[in-house]
């Protein structure tokens, strides 16, 4: 199955770029016009070396790409591609991370954000141009920077947001001046969301997700009608800079709604099913987004403000009815759990419950690639939506300092529905946070499960926390993972609870995964191999923390697939081609 992913827009919004493979693994830039529509062009001389590589596509129709180099993840490459589909090297620096943001005007291809240091981190602003110097510096500063957003037409006034020390500062950075002063001198922990061009309208949200507006110079005001309830976004803001395009959430359902700050109003625009992506372009009348229908990749979809009928998307078709994901609900003790449901659960000849990355995040309408490999070969997948999954009520709070407690609860109420109905167990997937979920299940459960595979799991969040990286220790103390969640189990530490895992495992990480350390992994096998458990250990090599997107995907697809329906018939035959794991949540989020 084709799969796009990291779309991005132009500066002025006539262009679209992202990333896809037609191949597992086998990534590369495509880009298209939008003004006029255009076929879209495809790199053949780039190999991409994986989805979390940045593309950045530029009005006059290039592509910048960023990416680590290969076997060197702190040198980062940056190549334009040509519409004609060449491609050429402009710059190559050393950085813990670099990242591009658009540039408005011809003087610069892009702005780039590196980070840089170990002990105290601290980010530097480049301009990058294609001649010698690709790179010139602009300014420095501590801490992390992230976002961006510029405030003037001159493109001269950057707004970030500044994490530091445990802070979090709205910063705005004069590259005229190499100058950093804050927005907001009075508020702490506000974050800037978006700003309109020329930051006529600025977007901004609080550390308990409250979403405000405020003009430069004015107050920030805080929206009711944002309140969070329903994960929202900013996405663009119209020409005017009087309404915004918001994306919002109600459960593994996504649509768009206009926003109007000075009448603090918030209408839905008639969407169908599907997942809208982290991003969107606002030209005149129109709110141009990523958009994945059910049992399709995403495209780039069209909708007119004021009349939805105009919704269009080049491309799509419905899927079949065999293929196309559901939404299903079970119902247990603390309530209705949601699931994204592969084929038939009641009569397959074997079911594979899976679990989310995240906490933080989702399984979507449209569905997942590697899922759907899944059914196509003859299971019936069940993708589990338990508490504290992104989109649903009270999704921030449900397993803050509870790692492994309602969300754990929810899985087995799941399960527990399963197999009550079909009379046998059932089979498990999960991959990182959903991996560790997965292992507390089947400690917690073992009759549940007839087999699980798990991909780049966690030992506990206390574990992550000593081996991680800044980023991954900045969501631990954010979401509460830091905290043992402990109940008549036990601590939530798998470590702890590996002698009672008898379910046959397969166990797999990537040797290069800078998220969770390979040596979680490791340590678990050694330990269940102790007891004589029947675990199988597949590491790697060359692959990072999601190996089904990496340059071994199509073999670990293959090896997880295999496990997780060994037995079943064989299916007939349909595109079993797969993407990363995570579906569009992870394709189309914002960069």
């Amino acid at each position: 199955m084709l799969t796009r992913t990291s779309f991005r827009f132009s500066p002025a919004g006539t262009r679209a770029a992202c990333l896809v493979a037609r191949e597992p693994g086998e990534w590369r830039v495509e880009s298209w016009s939008l003004d006029p529509v255009e076929p879209a062009f495809t790199s053949t001389e780039l190999a991409v070396r994986g989805p979390a590589s940045q593309v950045l596509p530029l009005d006059g129709g290039a592509v910048l790409c960023c990416q680590p180099a290969p076997n060197d993840e702190r040198r980062h490459e940056i190549t334009l591609v040509r519409p004609d589909g060449s491609a050429r090297r402009i710059a190559a620096h050393r950085a813990l991370g670099l990242r591009l943001l658009d540039h408005p005007h011809a003087g610069a291809l892009a702005v780039a954000v590196s980070t840089d240091g170990e002990a105290e981190l601290s980010s530097s602003v480049w301009l990058v141009r294609d001649d010698a110097p690709a790179l010139t510096h602009a300014l420095t500063v501590p801490g992390l920077l992230a976002g961006g957003s510029w405030l003037d037409h001159g493109a001269t006034r950057l707004a970030f947001t500044q994490a530091r020390l445990g802070h979090l500062t709205t910063l705005v950075a004069d590259l005229s001046s190499a100058s950093v002063a804050p927005l907001w001198p009075d508020l702490s922990g506000v974050r800037l969301l978006l700003a309109s061009p020329g930051g006529r309208l600025l977007l901004a949200a609080d550390d308990e997700q409250a979403i405000g507006w405020a003009t430069e110079e004015g107050e920030l005001r805080w929206s009711a009608a944002l309140d969070g309830r329903r994960a929202a976004l900013p996405l663009a803001v119209d020409v005017s800079g009087t309404r915004v395009a918001v994306r919002v959430e109600d459960g593994a359902r996504s649509g768009i709604a206009v926003y109007t700050p000075h009448d603090d109003a918030l209408a839905d625009l008639s969407l169908p099913a599907g997942t809208v992506g982290g991003t969107a372009s606002w030209r005149a009348d129109s709110v141009r987004f990523p958009f994945a229908p059910p049992g399709h990749p995403a495209g780039i979809a069209e909708v007119r403000v004021g009349d939805s009928r105009t919704f269009r998307m080049p491309g799509a078709s419905a899927a079949t009815d065999r293929l196309a994901p559901r939404v299903e609900s079970f119902t247990g003790p603390d309530g209705a759990v949601e699931a994204i449901v592969h084929g038939d659960w009641r009569h397959a000849p074997a079911v594979v419950v899976a679990l989310h990355g995240g906490p933080e995040a989702c399984w979507r309408i449209d569905g997942d690639p590697f899922l759907a490999s899944l059914a196509a070969d003859g299971a019936a997948v069940v993708a589990v939506n338990p508490r504290g999954s992104r989109g649903y009520p009270g999704a921030g709070e449900a397993v803050r300092d509870a790692w492994g407690g309602p969300d754990l609860r929810d899985v087995l109420t799941v399960a527990t529905a399963l197999t009550g109905r079909r009379g046998r167990p059932v089979r498990l997937f999960g991959a990182s946070y959903g991996a560790f979920l997965a292992l507390l299940a089947l400690a917690t459960r073992p009759e549940l499960w007839e087999r699980a595979a798990v991909v780049a799991p966690f030992l506990s969040g206390e574990r992550l926390f000593a081996d991680a990286g800044p980023r991954v220790r900045a969501l631990l103390d954010r979401l509460g993972g830091r905290t043992v969640y402990t109940d008549d189990l036990g601590p939530r530490d798998v470590l702890l609870l590996a002698d009672r895992i008898a379910t046959p495992l397969l166990l797999m990480h990537g040797t290069d995964d800078d998220v969770i350390p390979v040596h979680h992994s490791r340590e678990l096998h050694a330990r269940l191999r102790e007891r004589g458990a029947d675990v199988t250990y597949l590491e790697l090599t060359d692959s990072g923390h999601d190996p089904l997107a990496g340059p071994r995907a199509g073999a670990a697809a293959e090896r997880l697939r295999g496990f997780l329906t060994e037995g079943v018939p064989s299916a007939p035959a349909v595109d079993r081609h797969h993407g990363p794991r995570g579906g569009t949540h992870l394709a189309l989020g914002r960069r």
